[in-house]
């Protein structure tokens, strides 16, 4: 079988560089073929880290690396069983800092859904979690929590921001943050804290700048001040089942549950996970499994039953980064799912995914811890 990995990260390494003792064989093996791809100080990215894994398990197995921003048509990828993206989407859309390349977007995206060969995360998935307004109405729609939001488009704000004012006035925002689809890393984000302070043409101006920079549409949600102040929870999801969390926040670097060497009450994870459920039945459904699917749990915002819940604040598909820790062998487990995967679907187009009609009977309160 022919594997390609579309790699790219950074600062997501594997636990131990390929020079340790400790570490394992098949980061060893191999290195003369992945070195290219290396980080500094002989350490090995996640994404890097698992071709190089399944490289090792599987000998008779093709398995290469390409950089994402160097695949530009779908002959690089049809000669291949299947291709999974990992440096993505967006990472190629974002290519320089304060820069967008839009053309190198349109030709990756064009490559990835007319080659002949399997990929994953499927193209239309794949949109379907860049545009979150999309998957965020799904979730409303389903009962699960998340933060009230409007879909905004730059040409619309533009030339009608009266409109927009109206609408955060009826629903009592006092302030917003706006999250452009394909943004991150900070860029296009932009967050005013008091909106009614905050003049019309301020507003406009940065939905020019978007428009500038081809972002195509954007989220725009109520800002929640104390999201800031607590840690955000991502809960990872390996072929469905709830794997390992770690919790991050600007105050504080990482922290995971108790049951997994942390010190987050495991009362806590016992909700997440079970809200977490609901998350992957109320999205677009397939016949198999997500490899992996993180979801991220930001507080808190309140409903009548619940005071400082936490709420769904993201979704990420097979390009989030794994925060790899030696507690959890993450590089392996989702190596092998998506090697399994790759040999049912070799070849084969996209599988048809379709609407979840997923309700949920009772809202879960899971209150903040600092």
């Amino acid at each position: 079988m022919k594997i390609l990995f579309s790699v790219g990260k950074t600062g997501d390494n594997y636990h131990l560089p390929y020079t340790s003792r400790k570490s394992p064989k098949w980061l060893k093996s191999n290195i003369d073929k992945f070195e290219g791809f290396f980080d500094y100080d002989n350490e090995v990215p996640s994404d890097v880290a698992m071709a190089m894994y399944l490289s090792y398990k599987y000998p008779r197995s093709q398995i290469d690396c390409i950089k994402g921003s160097e695949i530009q048509s779908k002959k690089q990828l049809d000669e291949y069983d299947a291709v999974f993206i990992i440096n993505d989407n967006v990472e190629v859309f974002l290519c320089e800092e304060r820069k967008t390349c839009f053309l190198e977007l349109k030709k990756f995206e064009k490559a990835l859904s007319t080659t002949n060969s399997f990929v994953y995360p499927y193209p239309k998935f794949q949109k379907y979690i860049i545009n979150k307004f999309k998957y965020y109405n799904d979730l409303k729609r389903a009962g699960i929590p998340v933060v009230d939001f409007i879909k905004a488009e730059p040409d619309k704000i533009i030339s009608d921001i009266s409109s927009l004012r109206k609408k955060i006035e009826r629903k009592k925002w006092k302030g917003i943050i706006i999250k452009p689809s394909y943004g991150g890393y900070s860029t296009g984000i932009k967050v005013f804290k008091d909106f009614s302070k905050t003049k019309n043409l301020t507003v406009k101006n940065w939905f020019k700048k978007l428009k500038k920079m081809n972002f195509p549409n954007a989220t725009i949600q109520e800002f929640i001040p104390e999201f800031q102040n607590n840690l955000e929870i991502r809960t990872y999801w390996i072929n469905g089942k709830y794997s390992y969390s770690w919790g991050t926040s600007p105050i504080k670097d990482y922290d995971t549950f108790e049951s997994e060497g942390g010190e987050l009450p495991d009362k806590i994870k016992r909700k997440l996970k079970e809200i977490g459920r609901k998350v992957l039945k109320s999205i677009i459904q397939y016949k198999e499994p997500h490899p992996l699917i993180r979801i991220d749990f930001g507080c808190c915002i309140d409903f009548k039953e619940c005071k400082n819940n936490y709420f769904v604040n993201e979704i990420e598909t097979l390009s989030a980064n794994m925060l790899v820790d030696e507690g959890f062998p993450v590089v392996e487990k989702v190596a092998n799912a998506l090697y399994n995967l790759a040999k049912k679907y070799k070849g084969k187009k996209e599988p048809k995914g379709v609407k979840s009609n997923f309700k949920s009977t009772k809202n879960i309160c899971v209150k903040s811890v600092k």
